[in-house]
């Protein structure tokens, strides 16, 4: 019954194996060219298998893992358990133990110090000296980091001076000025033109007017150019002798008192004779000379501008250029001085 059991489906199978061809395992074992077609077939099947989609599975696999889990880089440090220096504030009435000697000291007030901690998360740190050296341990309560603070601050180079900004500045591009004018009435001393007409009298009278423009800065000192033009005359019982002159050249200005409204200054100049004509009724005579003149001022600022009143003292050393007489003159130079007072105005202005 158990037999019949067993050989009922392979029975069954035979049968619909016949009915549709295919060999079975007896075919196969008594035909080898069966069994040499068949495994022609298997090695043409497997021939046909593409394996390369498969690698390319496997590759996409691996991609998609590697963008999920991103390697983290990490620097490595020559030893990853020391710590790291750091930049401190040292509280006051802290106590530092010296390492050499043990001693404590308690300091008085705050101090920047480099520190470091004796390993990473201790209470006890190690404070440098300035060689570099550990020459104190304190513990890390008493030390307030400020190295993130400095981190965030640009280095600055410490052998580079850095003035202190002005808190007001201006810049004013104009060219500032100040013009005078005045006029001067002189007693002149002509010693040179009674040597030379043989004249009793040397004493002469005069007036002069002068144009002067100075170049304003901040510096005490002003610096400026003078037109000179004078006229005297000389009155003496040989005759009347009458003269004028032209003179140009270089002022120097000081201020050396200057409050409210009153200022008070200084000037000298050197200056050099564009012309130089002496006459008397029947003779000319054609000079040159230089002329160095002093003169103090006063100025008042007043309703109508500034005014000022002056002194001053000038010299001249002319000599014989040319003349239409037949006498024979000394060309050497001479001397003419002269004391004026002055009355002029002021005006500033600008370029």
């Amino acid at each position: 019954m158990a037999l019949g059991r067993l050989l009922a489906p392979l029975l069954l199978f035979s049968a619909i194996a016949m009915a549709q061809d295919v060999p079975t395992l007896e075919d196969i074992e008594q035909s080898p060219e069966l069994d040499l077609q068949l495994e022609s077939e298997l090695k043409a099947d497997l021939r046909a298998i593409d394996f390369k989609s498969v690698d390319n599975l496997i590759g996409e696999e691996d991609e998609k893992r590697k963008q999920k889990y991103r390697r983290l880089r990490f620097k490595p440090r020559e030893k990853p358990w020391s710590p790291v220096p750091y930049k401190s504030l040292l509280k006051k009435y802290s106590t530092l133990e010296e390492l050499d000697t043990g001693k404590q000291i308690k300091v008085g007030r705050q101090f920047f110090v480099l520190a470091r901690e004796k390993v990473q998360g201790s209470q006890t740190a190690y404070i440098y000296d300035s060689s570099g050296k550990f020459k104190y341990k304190t513990h890390t309560s008493n030390l307030i980091s400020i190295q993130g603070d400095l981190d965030l601050t640009p280095p600055i180079d410490p052998l580079i001076t850095y003035d202190e900004p002005d808190s007001f500045h201006s810049n004013d591009p104009a060219l500032k000025f100040e013009s005078e004018i005045s006029l001067h009435g002189e007693n002149i001393k002509a010693q040179f033109v009674r040597e030379l007409l043989g004249t009793e009298s040397k004493t002469a009278a005069g007036n002069r007017l002068d144009l002067t423009t100075y170049y304003r800065s901040i510096m005490p000192v002003q610096f400026g150019l003078s037109l000179s033009y004078q006229t005297a005359v000389l009155e003496d019982i040989t005759g009347t002798y009458t003269w004028n002159n032209l003179f140009f050249g270089p002022m120097v200005k000081w201020a050396f008192y200057h409050k409210r409204k009153v200022e008070w200054n200084l000037q000298a100049g050197f200056q050099q004779s564009i012309f130089f004509d002496l006459r008397d009724s029947t003779s000319y005579y054609a000079l040159s000379s230089n002329s160095f003149q002093l003169e103090m001022q006063r100025i008042k600022q007043a309703k109508w501008g500034k005014w000022f009143l002056g002194a001053s003292y000038r010299r001249l050393n002319p000599h014989v250029k040319s003349t239409d007489t037949d006498v024979v003159v000394d060309s050497d130079r001479g001397l003419i001085e002269s004391y004026a007072l002055s009355i002029g105005y002021r005006l500033d202005w600008e370029l």
